[in-house]
């Protein structure tokens, strides 16, 4: 999608024209400065009690393991479905 801004309308590519007050601004980079904040304020207090923090992201470590009841129903099995020539 290609955005041109001229005047008071917003020509879209493949849209059409729609005015600059429909458009809404990216909430990706809102989580970002919130994270940036928060990392400065964690050494700011690191650095005054004079120890190490982690500020890098860290993976979602996997799902805790469980148990799946089937309460007395009998699984299914899933296979695949054969495949047949048809000539």
């Amino acid at each position: 999608m290609r955005i041109h801004k001229k005047g008071d309308t917003v020509d879209i590519k493949e849209i059409g024209t729609v005015q600059k007050e429909h458009i809404k601004h990216s909430k990706s980079r809102d989580s970002f400065l919130k994270r940036v904040k928060e990392n400065n304020q964690k050494k700011k207090d690191a650095k005054e009690k004079g120890t190490w923090v982690q500020l890098k992201r860290q993976p979602v470590p996997p799902r805790e393991a469980h148990f799946v009841r089937t309460s007395g129903t009998e699984p299914e099995l899933l296979k695949p479905i054969p495949y047949e020539f048809m000539a």
